[in-house]
């Protein structure tokens, strides 16, 4: 039987896992959140870290009871966060289950659609799939939006249009991204390409 960790250790515990999860290491996120879950069963954040993991390291059957897990708990607490909605359509979308994932991302907006996460995920899963016009439309439904992906929302716009040659569009939705997340190398790079074409 494992030993309980003490409120420091699991505190210590919490930061490896969230660096390792941060990191894409993904084997050990997977071995850390086991370790905390331990300690602590009612973690839900420990407990999504181990799905996380869990599909990136396709072992999609262990994801699927995890999630469902996850859920349990979250109703528990009297509380679905939208992410898991998310997190599981890109589950289902790293299975190739494209109108699966659709639901659950359709889902995570309807919960909370303020939140841009949501409509990132949708809008690349349709450029994805060449649903250009759904997908502009549905990245900019984010743009009232206070939190989360809106960023990579207003990238995904650009995308849409440069994929229709809509260039002056495009670099204004390229330059607002990078305005949000100057780091944000993908806009940077797409910048660069409508200035060339351009010149």
């Amino acid at each position: 039987m494992a030993t309980k960790l003490n409120k420091a250790q699991l505190k210590t515990l919490r930061q490896s896992l969230i660096t390792a999860s941060d990191s894409g290491h993904h084997a050990t996120t997977l071995k850390l959140a086991d370790k905390y879950l331990e300690s602590d069963p009612t973690s839900l954040r420990a407990l999504l870290d181990k799905c996380t993991a869990l599909v990136e390291l396709r072992q999609y059957n262990q994801a699927h009871t995890c999630f469902a897990a996850a859920i349990k708990l979250a109703e528990e607490k009297g509380e679905v966060p939208d992410v898991i909605y998310g997190m599981i359509g890109n589950l289902h979308q790293a299975k190739g289950e494209y109108d699966l994932a659709e639901s659950k991302y359709r889902k995570q907006i309807e919960l909370d659609p303020t939140d841009a996460t949501g409509f990132f995920f949708l809008g690349t899963l349709q450029l994805s799939r060449g649903e250009i016009e759904s997908a502009q439309q549905t990245f900019a439904d984010s743009d009232e939006c206070q939190q989360g992906s809106i960023e990579l929302a207003q990238l995904g716009l650009g995308h849409c249009f440069r994929s229709q040659s809509q260039f002056p569009e495009a670099l204004q939705a390229y330059e607002k991204a990078l305005k949000m997340d100057p780091k944000l190398d993908a806009a940077k790079i797409a910048i660069r390409d409508i200035k060339a074409v351009q010149a």
